[in-house]
Order: structure tokens, then C-alpha cells, then sequence
């Protein structure tokens, strides 16, 4: 059995997800190698690490001098000359699977051979990627949740040919890096997080389109009345809502029924990315925060009809056997920092009212709506998750 431990990371993108992770690795003690292809991209990159480690070490969270966490991390544009000190690598570049494999085949061709090579994908399949190496058993899912500083977990996927040697070691890493790993049962398109995610989106946006409620009726009850951080809007525009889309179309492409979301294409077609922008559903300042406006609220939103497709879907990944009840409610209270689980909730809301909706869509032709024989079931024998 390989026992080397990992004491440097090359981290691959330097985006929002790219520099959070290096900054939690070098926080937590990791020699650090950022990489992009632009001197621009890196230097944003060092300034919001920068921003952030002020912050954490303002509130005694990180104790050392803020230069010296940062003197850990090297930021380069050359691919191959960092890959050759690294003893893991992550990758976290946008969610396209060609941009991914041409990666990892580059970095395999120089980094040391007992390389622990994960990436950070949130939607497609570790095998799809781990296919193009020649080292699959070294290839991991490692998917971290925005932001990568605050949240407090990491989805684990194991590809087919995973070894238990590459899972220990990763977990390793993960918890130095003081993180709850989750792992996900079978590698399936979105593991567990996606796919909730999407579920709450296609829901949200078909309520929105339709004229059922506003967009700030759906995203005020979430947090109110349900326990959100934020609403399902303001969290696509957080994510980027050129991710948003990109995830959705790997997802679709491995056979994921999803209504489309005429709102997030139109968005994109005049450059509206979210915050990153400082436009997207809503507006925002230049420093990222909110730009609150008197809207009037005249609808009182279901809240079982908000969450019904999500619910669903939870039910279905118990039903395949891609994760149990308690992971998905650790990913949602520790991933989406949820004040309680997804089926916790689920629990608390009428279940009859959520099954009818859904029938209700499912008869119009939208079958992605069809209930689950888990959810029927326990809407007939009057059941509950807990």
C-alpha cells in the first residue's frame, strides 16, 4: 500500500472555486501551486486571497500573519513546471468535459507518479474523466462548495477503477484541511449536490415563468419561512450563471430530464453572469453585495411547490442507491448550509400537497416530475424520512 502524504497541491483555475481551495489548503499548512493562463487571472485571484485571509484573520480564525499563509502559494501560468513539485493535484476549471480531460492528460504526463489527481467537476462522472489518463486508479471527485473557506464539506466520488489507497489518502487531505468528506455511493451525473440543486432551479424558474410568483416571493420564503442562507435566484447568481448553465448542460447531455430555463439563457445572451457581473437576476454592487429594492411581495408562495422536484429527486437518489438520507441531509445542511437537512424539512411540510403538485406537472408531460415509488409510498402509508 502507498504511503506517501501529500504535503504540496497544485491547484488548476484560478476562479472563485480555484483560489478558495488554494487558500484553504495553504491556510491548513499545504505548499500551494495556483495555475491559470493568465498573469491577470492570478493576480485577481492573489487580491481576493488577500481580501479574505484579512477577514478570516480579523476574526482569529486564521492565526498566522496573513503574508506569511500566503507566501505558500505560488501562482504560475505554466501547467507542466508546476505539476512536477505537486503530490495531488485538483482541478477546477469551468464544467466542460474536454476542457477537464485535456488537463488531466497534461498534468499525468509530468507529475510524480503516486499523484493523487482529483477535480472539483460538480456534475459529470469521475470515470468519464479518469478515462483519458492511464492512471484511473489515481483519479478522484473531490467536489467543494461554494465558498470553499466557509462551507464546511467536500462530496468524495470514487471513479470505477478508484483505489482505496487514492480514497484514503484523499480524505486525508481533506480532514488536515478540517473538512467533512461525504461520499457518494455511485458515481452518478451531479452526485447528490447537483442534482438538488437543479431540482430547486427548474422549480423556481418554472413558478417564475409562469407567472405563479416573483422571483423575490421565492427566494424571501425560502429564507424566511424554510431556512435558506439566500434564495434560489440569489444563489444562481452567486454561483455564476454561466455555471449554472454549463452544469445543466452535462447534466442533460448524460440523460438528466430537466426543464429548460428561458431566464437563465436570455441572462447569458446579454452577458449577465450574476455577481461576477454585477447583474444577473439581481443587481449588485461593485463590492458584490445585494442592491435591495422595494418590491412589492403580493403572493403568498407554497413552500411545497417550491421544493416538490428537489424532494423528489432526494427520494430518487435513495432510490438508485447514489446516497442515503443522511448524506443528502449532510450536503444540504453542511454544503448549502441549509439551518436544516433537505428530508428534515421535508418532513415538516404537507406531503400530500407536495405529491399532488407533482403529479399535477407530471400529467401536463413533464415527466421528469414523476413521483417516486419512494415518495408514493410514503405519501399513501402517511410515512415520513425520520
Amino acid at each position: 500500500m502507498n504511503s506517501q502524504v501529500v504535503s504540496s497541491i497544485l491547484v488548476v483555475g484560478a476562479g472563485t472555486m480555484g483560489h478558495g481551495i488554494a487558500e484553504v489548503a495553504a491556510i491548513n499548512g499545504y505548499k500551494v501551486f495556483l495555475v491559470d493562463v493568465a498573469e491577470s487571472i492570478l493576480d485577481r485571484a492573489k487580491e481576493k486571497m488577500f481580501e479574505s485571509l484579512q477577514v478570516l484573520r480579523g476574526k482569529n480564525v486564521v492565526k498566522e500573519d496573513v503574508r506569511h499563509v500566503l507566501s505558500r502559494i505560488k501562482l504560475s501560468t505554466s501547467l507542466e513546471e508546476s505539476s512536477r513539485e505537486a503530490d495531488m493535484m485538483i482541478e477546477s476549471v469551468p464544467e466542460k468535459i474536454e476542457l477537464k480531460r485535456e488537463i488531466f492528460e497534461r498534468v499525468e504526463g509530468v507529475i510524480n507518479r503516486e499523484a493523487i489527481l482529483a477535480t472539483n467537476t460538480s456534475s459529470i462522472p469521475i470515470s468519464e474523466i479518469a478515462s483519458s489518463t492511464k492512471r484511473e486508479d489515481k483519479v478522484i471527485g473531490t467536489h467543494f462548495f461554494n465558498s470553499p473557506i466557509t462551507t464546511k464539506s467536500v462530496e468524495v466520488i470514487k471513479g470505477s477503477k478508484t483505489s482505496e489507497d487514492t480514497l484514503r489518502r484523499t480524505l486525508n487531505v481533506l480532514n488536515a484541511m478540517r473538512k467533512v468528506s461525504i461520499l457518494v455511493k455511485k458515481d452518478a451525473p451531479g452526485f447528490i449536490s447537483s442534482r438538488i440543486y437543479m431540482r430547486l432551479v427548474e422549480e423556481a424558474c418554472r413558478e417564475v415563468e409562469e407567472g405563479e410568483y416573483t422571483m423575490r416571493e421565492i427566494d424571501n420564503t425560502l429564507i424566511r419561512s424554510v431556512g435558506f442562507p439566500m434564495g434560489i435566484f440569489e444563489l444562481m447568481d452567486y454561483t455564476g450563471i454561466d455555471t449554472v448553465y454549463l452544469i445543466i448542460k452535462e447534466m442533460k447531455s448524460r440523460g438528466f430530464k430537466i426543464r429548460e430555463c428561458k431566464t437563465i439563457e436570455n441572462l447569458l445572451e446579454s452577458g449577465d453572469k450574476g455577481v461576477k457581473t454585477g447583474k444577473g437576476f439581481y443587481s449588485y454592487t461593485p463590492m458584490g453585495k445585494l442592491t435591495m429594492e422595494n418590491v412589492e411581495l403580493k403572493n403568498t408562495v407554497e413552500v411545497e411547490k417550491v421544493l416538490s422536484s428537489s424532494i423528489n429527486e432526494a427520494s430518487s437518489l435513495i432510490q438508485q442507491g447514489v446516497a442515503s438520507k443522511y448524506e443528502i441531509d449532510l450536503v444540504t445542511k453542511l454544503g448549502f448550509n441549509f439551518k436544516a437537512g433537505l428530508l428534515e424539512i421535508a418532513d415538516r411540510l404537507d406531503m400530500k400537497k407536495l405529491y399532488n403538485h407533482l403529479i399535477s406537472l407530471y400529467e401536463r408531460g413533464q415527466t421528469q416530475y414523476k413521483p417516486t415509488e419512494i415518495l408514493s409510498d410514503m405519501v399513501e402509508n402517511g410515512l415520513k424520512f425520520y
